[in-house]
């Protein structure tokens, strides 16, 4: 048996591999990867090639569709196997996958109707593999490459399985039966017809598939965001009480240091003073949330010897609910501590400002970067995982446009800039429902 005899009888299970392939191995690998998909691989490969002797045996429709059907659900297995992600993950790599293996043979099918003089095996197989390239590298462009690395797709369950059905009952019929009886009424125009709907279908297969994975991930990221939202109000009103404890017991402590014998070491007695006069130092804006923020950062920000400056309007931000305004700072503050903490002493700086421009409210906050930067969709990216990294971003600029503000970030050479611009001040937007000023 030459390669050709064994590429006729496997070149859909080939083409389906390949295809989910190219969208699974962004899932992140599953432990004995190697084996795995050795193993994996090497089952519906073999299915294919004994099924066709079969089928050769008994030559009907149905023993075809069977056919794809079984090397199909065996290669979702193969997915399941091999790398990260549930089962549901896996269906989708392995519908995606079909549509593109389809609609590139069928493709392929096309121009070969057309084609005057017949192509070689060799010819054969180089057409199929060009076109499934071109087909490939519209749909990275189209939509994997805004998929994450090493992160399986989440999808909504029932409806991944009720479209995964009916992608799978179209391409199936269309592929066999609708195809064969076409050619058998010997209308051309029949098949072309046929081969053009079967391809139409499958992308439009492909912009659901891949506009259900986009919603259900901004439902996640809504619901993420929702929730430190939430969290910062609870968080903020904790802050407001111990800090008012803090205060008072602060208060107390230096009316009693003052009051102590000449016996203890003067020494001692100067470092505690200096850290409480530390604490006592607050930056006043006249807004209690961004106060108490800053109170809290800026305690941090010695333990760290940064430093912290804020020159701010506090109109700036009027009418903006009191745990937002915490958020909003806090986010800020926290990606620039971040930032500046591996730097140079001389470096570790973060300035925050805030002012009027007629009606407009300007807020920037600035500090030293280094190293490369990438951004997506105007906000920086990030490699890190784990407590909501990334998010914290997106959370500020959710906020600001709630305002009617814009955010815009920015490198300048070493400098990593915030901007927060509220054209008319601050107007709540969400649904047009207006929270209580400076309340929480």
């Amino acid at each position: 048996m030459d390669f050709f005899t064994f590429y006729n009888r496997t070149d859909f299970a080939i083409f389906l591999l390949l295809s989910e392939y190219l969208i699974c191995h962004r899932y992140g690998k599953r432990n004995l990867f190697g084996l795995r998909l050795l193993f994996s691989t090497a089952i519906p490969l073999w299915i294919a090639f004994f099924w066709s002797r079969v089928a050769a045996l008994h030559p009907f429709l149905w023993m075809g569709a069977a056919k794809y059907l079984v090397i199909f659900l065996v290669s979702i297995l193969s997915i399941f196997l091999s790398f990260q992600g549930d089962i549901w993950a896996a269906l989708f790599a392995g519908v995606t996958g079909y549509c593109l293996q389809h609609i590139s043979y069928q493709s392929a099918y096309l121009i070969r109707l057309f084609h005057p003089i017949p192509l070689s095996a060799a010819g054969e197989l180089l057409l199929s593999f060009a076109i499934w390239v071109v087909w490939a590298v519209l749909l990275h462009v189209s939509y994997l490459r805004h998929m994450e690395s090493n992160t399986p797709v989440q999808v909504n369950n029932r409806l991944q399985a009720t479209l995964s059905a009916i992608i799978l009952t179209i391409m199936i019929f269309l592929a066999l039966f609708g195809i064969v009886y076409a050619h058998r009424s010997g209308d051309k125009g029949a098949v072309v017809v046929t081969l053009l709907f079967s391809i139409l279908s499958c992308l439009l297969a492909l912009m659901l598939e891949f506009s259900l994975v986009r919603l259900n991930q901004k439902e996640t990221e809504m619901a993420i965001l929702e929730h430190m939202v939430e969290k910062a109000k609870s968080q903020y009103q904790l802050s407001k009480e111990n800090i008012e404890t803090i205060n008072i017991k602060c208060h107390d402590l230096r009316h009693q240091i003052r009051q102590l014998d000449c016996n203890i070491d003067p020494a001692e007695l100067s470092k505690i003073s200096d850290a409480l006069r530390i604490y006592e130092a607050n930056i006043r804006t006249g807004n209690d949330a961004l106060d108490i923020i800053l109170m809290e950062k800026k305690l941090l920000c010695s333990n760290k010897m940064i430093r912290l400056t804020c020159m701010m309007d506090s109109s700036v931000i009027d009418g903006m609910h009191y745990s937002d305004i915490y958020s909003l700072f806090g986010n800020a503050i926290d990606n620039a501590i971040e930032a500046v903490s591996a730097l140079d002493e001389s470096r570790r700086s973060i300035s925050i400002h805030g002012s009027r421009r007629g009606k407009a409210s300007y807020i920037v906050i600035e500090n030293y970067f280094d190293g490369p930067l990438a951004f997506k969709d105007g906000l920086p990216c990030t490699n890190k995982t784990g407590d909501y990294h990334g998010f914290g971003v997106k959370s500020m600029k959710k906020l600001a446009e709630q305002y009617g503000g814009e955010l815009t970030i920015s490198l300048v050479k070493d400098i990593f800039r915030v901007e927060i611009l509220f054209p008319e001040g601050i107007t709540y937007n969400l649904n047009d429902n207006k929270r209580p000023k400076s309340v929480i």
